[in-house]
This record gives structure tokens, C-alpha cells and sequence, in this order.
């Protein structure tokens, strides 16, 4: 069985990695795509990604879109996309494996490399290179030359030593500061981990020496106040890129309820910036093609733990047999069954079903990824 993934190499996403089950997804900007990445440069319905057991097919949908394999410019726009092998579409990079893989690193631009000077003339381009030539000295500058020659010598050796001595004092100098900075981090890394407790906090120096790069995880809104608080008596000039993983918890949910599973909860992860998903579906290759997408949609989680599990009596559950004996619409809607038993929007029914509206003439109930319409029958 195959166990194909694909990992985004840049953009805001840069590092996320997407479970692809057997199937088509159209990929582009537009939230009706089957993965969408909001990046700059593509479109909606901007490439399609036909997964197969055994390779998976790029098609660019898109004319004019610019391909690169590995750094180099394709001309396809229909291929077998290899393993591994970095992808750019439009500037949009990412790679795909099947199972465990060594990921690839971003593509940069190559420098342009530097062009030759043409030669003058067609003569030019096709005589030998000659060498320069100089003027050969009369020969009272001779004389003044080798009158001179003892002087020059020894303006040159003590040129030399100045240039020796001025390249050593700022080679000590740089390494002088390296140390510093290094001792700095070092303090710095030692008290965010033993007197703040914030061990999945790294600090960073900046090339300037001057500035420091503050990124990593922290649980909730407190530990995120106390880092900056922190950082502000310790007057530093730094760059905060931290992210909050009850925030990340709540973007998640809020994902799951628009992909139509609100039954399927959320939790914090062992490893920074991991969360852990659990709960039941009835379809179980919809709900892999729906979690690719909840990574996108989901900026600064690493990856989630997938304990959902598939319940084959989901699927097959009959409609519950309500007889309703009165509805309540005032600030919190409920309804009464004729045995008395009272339900709330929320509340579970048998089956696997849970009540989501209450109107005076239908209830709305969700089993799953699924949402029925229930025309009541009152007594």
C-alpha cells in the first residue's frame, strides 16, 4: 500500500508535510480546490496531482506557468513527477515521496553567471592572446631606478607588515565578538529553558551581532506574555516568530468544523509544534484527502498524530425514531421526546448522532463528516 506524501518546501507553509491517498487533487489558491496554498503566484485550479500506488502525476492547468525540476526549467506540462526531486511551479516549491524519505532542500536562484567580453573584430576573436606591453625605461630612469631600489624594498616590507598586522587585529576582533555572541546565546538559552521553562523557545543571533531571531512554541497566551515581557527587560532588538499552540488547537477545530468534523477533537502533540487528532469518521479516504488540506489550512502545526479511526457502523447507522412532543424556541432551543428525555443543540442522540440546529419544523443532526436534515414527526 502506498504512503505518498508531499512536503512544502517554501512560502508560508515552508516544512509542512500533507498525507496523499490514490486519487486527483486540483491544487491552486481558490478554497474550492481540493489542496489549496495561498502563495502569491498561483491561481485557482493552478496544477493537478494525480496520485497513483506506484508515482504521481504533475499537470500544469494553467498556460503560461513556468516549471522547474531540480533547478532546471522544464518544457512539460504533463509528467511523472520523480522522488524527492525538488518542484517548483511558478516559484511554488515542494517535493513528493512514498514512505520515509530524505527531503531536499528549497531551490535558490542561481547568480547569473558573469558573460565574457566580446572581442573587437573578427581578426580579434581568432588571433592568440598577446601580452601587454610595456615601454622599456631610458636608461637615466635605470639609473634613478636602481638608486631607489634599496629605499622601495624596505617601504615594501614595512607595507607588508602593516597589512599583516591590520588583517590580524581584525581577525581577532571578529573572533573576539563570535565569542561573545556565542557566550550571550548561550546565557540567553540557559534562562528562557531553566527560569522561564520555555525549553521549545530557541534564541538566535542575526548576522548584524546586534539582533537576535526569538522563534519556537509556547502553550498558551501567558507563556507567550511572560516571553515578551522578558525580552523587554532584557532590552533586546529582537524578532518575535513564536507561535501559540492553543491558538494553533483553536485554528485547527475551527478548520475540522468547516471540513465537516466537528466530532473530531483536537489536542496537544508530545513534540513542538505536532497536535494530535482524535475521534470517528465514517469515510475514511475522504477523511485522508481532508487532512492534507487541514495542514494547509493550518499555518505554524509541523504535522498532527492521526489516531481518527474509521467506524463502519457510522456509515451503516439507521436514522434515530424521534417522536417529538414539543419544541422550545426561546434564547437556548430544545427539544422534548414524548418519553420526556429533553435535548439541547449539542446533545448526542443514539446511533452516533448529535443534534446541530433546532428549528420549529426540522433538526439538523450530524453523524460524522455527514449532516442530515430530520423533518420532525410530533406527537
Amino acid at each position: 500500500m502506498s504512503d505518498w506524501k508531499l512536503k512544502i518546501l517554501s512560502g508560508a507553509h515552508a516544512g509542512s508535510e500533507l498525507d496523499l491517498v490514490v486519487g486527483k487533487y486540483v491544487c491552486g489558491s481558490d478554497d474550492n480546490d481540493d489542496l489549496v496554498f495561498q502563495e502569491p503566484n498561483l491561481l485557482a485550479a493552478h496544477f493537478s496531482l494525480q496520485v497513483e500506488e506506484q508515482q504521481i502525476r504533475l499537470t500544469l492547468l494553467q498556460e503560461g506557468s513556468r516549471l522547474l525540476l531540480n533547478g532546471e526549467v522544464s518544457e512539460q506540462r504533463d509528467l511523472v513527477v520523480e522522488e524527492v526531486t525538488p518542484v517548483a511551479v511558478d516559484d511554488f516549491q515542494f517535493a513528493v515521496a512514498n514512505g520515509p524519505a530524505e527531503w531536499p532542500q528549497p531551490l535558490v536562484p542561481a547568480a547569473p553567471a558573469a558573460q565574457p567580453k566580446p572581442a573587437s573584430g573578427a581578426a580579434a576573436a581568432d588571433a592568440p592572446a598577446s601580452a601587454p606591453t610595456t615601454p622599456l625605461p631610458s636608461r637615466s630612469w635605470s639609473e634613478t631606478f636602481n638608486r631607489m631600489k634599496v629605499g622601495l624594498g624596505v617601504m615594501g616590507a614595512c607595507a607588508g607588515l602593516l597589512m599583516m598586522l591590520a588583517v590580524g587585529s581584525m581577525s581577532n576582533a571578529e573572533k573576539s565578538k563570535e565569542g561573545v555572541v556565542a557566550a550571550d546565546r548561550a546565557n540567553l538559552q540557559s534562562e528562557l529553558s531553566q527560569t522561564l521553562g520555555l525549553s521549545n523557545v530557541k534564541v538566535l543571533a542575526l548576522a548584524d551581532g546586534m539582533s537576535w531571531l526569538v522563534e519556537g512554541y509556547v502553550n498558551d497566551a501567558g507563556e507567550l506574555n511572560r516571553l515578551a515581557r522578558w525580552l523587554e527587560s532584557k532590552k533586546l532588538q529582537a524578532t518575535l516568530k513564536v507561535k501559540v499552540t492553543d491558538e494553533l488547537i483553536k485554528g485547527a477545530e475551527i478548520a475540522l468544523t468547516a471540513l465537516g468534523y466537528s466530532n473530531v477533537s483536537v489536542f496537544k502533540g508530545d513534540r513542538p509544534g505536532f497536535l494530535v487528532l482524535k475521534g470517528n469518521v465514517d469515510d475514511d479516504v475522504a477523511w485522508k484527502k481532508n487532512r492534507g488540506r487541514l495542514q494547509v489550512d493550518v499555518p505554524g502545526v509541523i504535522g498532527f498524530e492521526d489516531l481518527v479511526t474509521a467506524d463502519t457502523k457510522m456509515a451503516l447507522a439507521p436514522l434515530p425514531n424521534l417522536v417529538v412532543k414539543g419544541i422550545y424556541m426561546g434564547k437556548t432551543p430544545f427539544f422534548v421526546l414524548s418519553n420526556g428525555e429533553k435535548y439541547f443543540v449539542g446533545s448526542q442522540l443514539n446511533y452516533g448522532y448529535r443534534v446541530e440546529e433546532i428549528t420549529p419544523h426540522m433538526l439538523q443532526l450530524r453523524r460524522g463528516d455527514k449532516l442530515i436534515q430530520y423533518r420532525l414527526g410530533v406527537d
